[in-house]
């Protein structure tokens, strides 16, 4: 059986953008009603269960500190919170798998999942924009500056180019996802 994060497509230490990206391409893949293939309903609950517990499961470990539970106990309260989870994303997926996708697509379930990547492509502008407004105050400030080194310009043109990236990245993020 295939783990959660090979049912996603992604690493086993993924971040939330990542899984919520796998989810959202992969969504579209196995949605009944876009999807012909004959296991196309089974395949969005399973990627339904797998997104809400890689995405839950980052939660609850992260509250790991504030229980006092022994090995054992954490052990048992792990297997039951996913249990409880697992039926409970199967119950809302089988929902969302009779579902026109248009309709799934407006679910708040799938607008959550747009949100936060608009917020991931806003915040990487936003530092991109930062990185680079502060390279070149950078460079400007040791032109003026009589001691200007090469080593100087090397740095804060690096520094812009990592800005650049930055940019660029969440560019091509926002100008792929509107050609879709």
């Amino acid at each position: 059986m295939k783990t959660y994060s090979e049912i996603l497509g992604v690493d086993q230490d993924a971040g939330f953008a990542e899984i919520k990206s796998a989810y959202r391409k992969k969504a579209k893949l196995y949605h009944p009603d876009i999807s012909k293939l004959p296991d196309a309903r089974e395949r969005f609950i399973e990627l339904n269960e797998a997104y809400e517990y890689l995405i839950n499961r980052k939660k609850i470990y992260r509250k790991d500190e504030s229980y006092n539970f022994t090995d054992d106990q954490w052990q048992i309260f792990i297997k039951s919170w996913k249990d409880i989870q697992e039926q409970k994303t199967r119950e809302r997926a089988a929902r969302h798998a009779q579902m026109k996708y248009s309709d799934f697509k407006k679910t708040p379930f799938y607008k959550t999942t747009q949100r936060l990547s608009a917020i991931y492509n806003f915040t990487n502008m936003a530092l991109g924009s930062f990185i680079i407004l502060m390279s070149i105050l950078g460079i400007l400030r040791d032109s003026k500056s009589l001691g200007t080194t090469a080593a100087n310009f090397v740095n804060d043109f690096f520094i812009m180019s990592i800005g650049i990236v930055f940019l660029s990245f969440s560019l091509y993020r926002i100008i792929s996802k509107a050609d879709k």
